[in-house]
C-alpha cells in the first residue's frame, strides 16, 4: 500500500487562471502541499498550468464541468492519498484569497468543524458582488433558519475524514458549494468563521455568472432542502 501523504493540502479548482496564478501556489507551497484541478481550461491557459511547480499534483477535466465538479475531483484524490486528520483547504485561483489568510483559514480548524474564511462587504466590493452575496445570505437563511456571514466564500478548511459525505452532496457549479453549508448545518458540524480581507483584483476574471447562477444556486438550495425532507419522512 502507498504511503499517505503527511501535511495539510491547499486545493485549488482553476478555470482560465489568471497570470497571477503561478506566483500563488508559489506561495502556498512552502506550508501547503498543492493539488490543482485544471477544469477544463482553453489552450490558452497551458502556460498557467505548466509554469508550476513539479511537486504540484495537477488533475484535468478534458472539458469545463464547473467548480463543483473540480472540487470533487480533488476531494476524491485526496481521501485517497492522505490520511482522515490531515487538513484541507479549498482555495480559489483568481488571487482573492491572501496566503497568510489560508494559513490563518487552517490554524483554526479543529477536527468535527469546518471553517470559512469571510469577506466583509465594503466600498471595495464590485456592486454586483454585494447584491450576489445580499441575495446568497437571504437565501440560505430563509431555508436553513442559520445566518452564514459570506455563503459564497471558496475558501474552506475541514479534515480529509469529511469528504465522504461531501462526495455525497449534489451539484456540478457553484451551488455545490451551497449544498455543502446545508449539509453542515443540517448535520450540526460546527462552522466557525474566520474574518479575511476582501481583494478584487482588476486582472482576475470571475466566472461567477450573477442572474444565471444565483438562479442556479435559489433552485438547487430549494431541491435540496426538498430531498432532506423526504429522507426524513421516511
Amino acid at each position: 500500500m502507498t504511503s499517505l501523504i503527511q501535511g495539510p493540502v491547499a486545493l485549488i479548482p482553476a478555470y482560465e487562471p489568471p497570470t497571477t496564478f503561478p506566483d500563488l501556489i508559489a506561495k502556498l507551497r512552502p506550508d501547503f502541499n498543492v493539488t490543482v484541478v485544471d477544469d477544463g481550461s482553453s489552450p490558452a491557459a497551458a502556460p498557467m498550468f505548466q509554469a508550476l511547480d513539479q511537486t504540484v499534483n495537477l488533475l484535468r477535466h478534458e472539458t469545463n464541468l464547473g467548480k463543483g465538479a473540480a472540487l470533487i475531483t480533488g476531494l476524491t484524490w485526496i481521501k485517497d492519498h492522505y490520511p482522515p486528520n490531515a487538513v484541507v483547504v479549498t482555495v480559489d485561483a483568481d488571487g482573492q484569497h491572501r496566503p497568510d489568510d489560508v494559513r490563518r483559514v487552517v490554524a483554526a480548524c479543529q477536527p468535527g468543524t469546518v471553517v470559512l474564511g469571510v469577506r466583509r462587504d465594503d466600498a471595495t466590493t464590485p456592486p454586483h458582488r454585494r447584491v450576489a452575496h445580499a441575495f446568497s445570505r437571504l437565501a440560505f437563511r430563509l431555508v436553513s433558519g442559520t445566518t452564514v456571514s459570506d455563503t459564497q466564500t471558496g475558501l474552506r478548511a475541514f479534515h480529509v475524514d469529511l469528504i465522504p459525505k461531501l462526495l455525497r452532496l449534489p451539484g456540478e457549479r457553484y451551488e455545490w458549494e451551497m449544498n455543502m453549508l446545508l449539509f453542515l448545518i443540517h448535520d450540526h458540524i460546527p462552522i466557525i468563521e474566520v474574518d479575511i480581507a476582501t481583494v478584487y483584483l482588476e486582472s482576475a476574471v470571475s466566472h461567477y455568472r450573477n442572474l444565471q447562477d444565483s438562479g442556479r444556486i435559489a433552485r438547487h438550495v430549494l431541491g435540496y432542502v426538498k430531498a432532506r425532507k423526504r429522507m426524513a419522512g421516511r
